[in-house]
């Protein structure tokens, strides 16, 4: 009890909020289809068709499939290809490498994405990180949030 009193006191007050409520919408994109291009020009359609252009907030609730032609950013990576912009920290991959999409969430705001994959290879081994590029292998479905509020 002495503890929570302790945090209660010590920490600032959390500004008011209004709750916000989601809705979910599902996408399935197609063999071959760029990955980011497809998901960004939905996004915006929702944006456009559902909520009058309001910046509301997109987020990726979960999605699985399969990429090839993947490009992502590592976090301090020492090892890997270097990128179209010479980064030592950017894993270019062959475009005959085909993955298993294990994970992927982020956010899509108007000013651009901000999305991190965790991919499988044909061995079983993971890996992640920040998702720069990517085409559909086989499919992609993914499950989208959309949230109103401040």
């Amino acid at each position: 009890l002495a503890l929570a009193l302790f945090i209660m006191t010590s920490y600032p007050k959390l500004p008011p909020h209004r709750p916000s409520s989601s809705r979910f919408i599902t996408l399935r994109i197609p063999p071959e289809t760029p990955f980011l291009p497809y998901l960004l020009n939905y996004c915006e359609l929702i944006r456009v068709r559902h909520y009058k252009g309001k910046d509301v907030g997109i987020f990726i609730a979960t999605a699985v499939g399969s990429l090839k032609e993947v490009t992502i950013r590592c976090a301090n990576a020492e090892a890997g290809r270097k990128g179209k912009d010479g980064r030592k920290d950017v894993r270019v991959f062959p475009q005959e490498e085909k993955f298993e999409l294990l994970s992927c969430v982020g956010t899509i705001s108007s000013s651009g994405p901000h999305i991190h994959i965790s991919l499988g290879d044909k061995d079983g081994v993971c890996f992640g990180g920040h998702l720069m590029e990517a085409v559909v292998n086989t499919t992609v479905e993914i499950v989208l949030g959309v949230t109103e509020g401040e």
